[in-house]
């Protein structure tokens, strides 16, 4: 058995993301967009593509009038849900629109197709303005699949992945006042991440995705941030770390 000792700081925590999403504050902004949507002047698709690797990518086509681009962006995509599920399209002008994408760490990620006389361009918004993903994740619906999971403590599920048919054990343990075990397991992998955790600030839980896959986080302020994906993959057991978590 491996044991690794991962020591996240102390005091308050905070979590890392990788923007700030125009003003956005951990989600917990509840005001209601007040955008409308423009009727648009050309059109815009959007393909994901390899989602089941580590780094998937997002192809987005763009067309005003005779002028075409498209683009191809590297990012690591949620895994779970349809195709359809993580990704949102909104006009927010006649030649301008933006699409939300899911990440892995269920942060979103935004792209603006807009016009550049005479060109047509795609590039990554890292701040979008906040009417627009009020709107996306609001009227649109982007992530609604995922609120209200259920959280759990423990993970037992047996399955074939490749040739092998075994146990995927992923189990969340108090190991004192302020120290959390993850225990996980498959195919003959058996590991244990030993974590402090304050349990004044923050409480580990695991969320389920589907049967392979499995989501280890800390719920805060009422609301769960995924810090560690599990996951079984022709028979191998992955794990990836999604998101940092700093106590200070």
């Amino acid at each position: 058995m491996k044991r690794n000792v991962i020591l996240l700081g102390l005091a308050l925590a905070t979590i890392s993301t990788a923007c700030n999403q125009g003003g956005k504050k951990d989600g917990k902004d509840s005001a209601v967009s007040t955008l409308t949507p423009a009727k648009p002047e050309g059109t815009i698709s959007v393909a994901l593509e390899n989602r089941d690797q580590d780094t998937g990518q997002v192809r987005i086509n763009f067309q005003i009038g005779n002028a075409r681009v498209e683009e191809v962006f590297d990012v690591d995509l949620l895994q779970q849900g349809a195709d359809t599920a993580i990704y949102r399209v909104v006009w927010d002008k006649p030649n301008s629109a933006y699409v939300g994408v899911i990440k892995s760490n269920k942060d979103t990620r935004y792209y603006h197709a807009l016009t550049d006389s005479p060109f047509v361009r795609i590039r990554w918004s890292a701040a979008p303005p906040k009417d627009i993903w009020q709107y996306v994740e609001g009227p649109l619906g982007l992530g609604a699949f995922l609120k209200n999971q259920p959280l759990v403590k423990e993970h037992n599920k047996n399955f074939r992945s490749g040739q092998l048919v075994e146990d995927f054990i992923v189990k969340v343990e108090q190991a004192g006042a302020d120290s959390v075990k993850l225990h996980y397991k498959y195919g003959g992998i058996e590991e244990v991440d030993t974590y402090y955790i304050p349990a004044s600030v923050a409480e580990a839980w695991l969320t389920v995705a589907q049967d392979d896959l499995v989501y280890f986080g800390l719920k805060m302020n009422g609301e769960f941030k995924e810090a560690k994906q599990l996951r079984v993959r022709n028979g191998r057991l992955e794990t990836k770390t999604l998101r940092k978590i700093k106590f200070k």
